[in-house]
């Protein structure tokens, strides 16, 4: 079963990922073809938030101590970067 959760919170862990970079390329991106319509940015966060949440629970107990409030801090700063663009 350990073996199992810790597939699922690799590859949700490297999603997160993904979608964190894709929204933060598109945020702070000075050349507006990289991103014209703001999809990476809008779709990216909504699809990192639960992703990073399946990451962070999926680890074992003293990891998550400190996957939580990482999760929770860097989902505030994805949708800040959302909501400012």
């Amino acid at each position: 079963m350990r073996i199992v959760a810790g597939i699922v919170a690799a590859v949700s862990g490297a999603f997160w990922l993904l979608c964190g970079y894709r929204v933060l390329e598109s945020r702070f991106a000075t050349d507006p073809a990289v991103d014209p319509h703001g999809y990476a940015l809008i779709v990216g966060a909504v699809l990192a938030l639960p992703a990073g949440l399946v990451c962070a629970l999926a680890l074992p107990t003293r990891v998550r101590r400190i996957a939580l409030p990482v999760y929770a801090a860097v989902s505030v700063l994805l949708l800040a970067a959302w909501f400012t663009a």
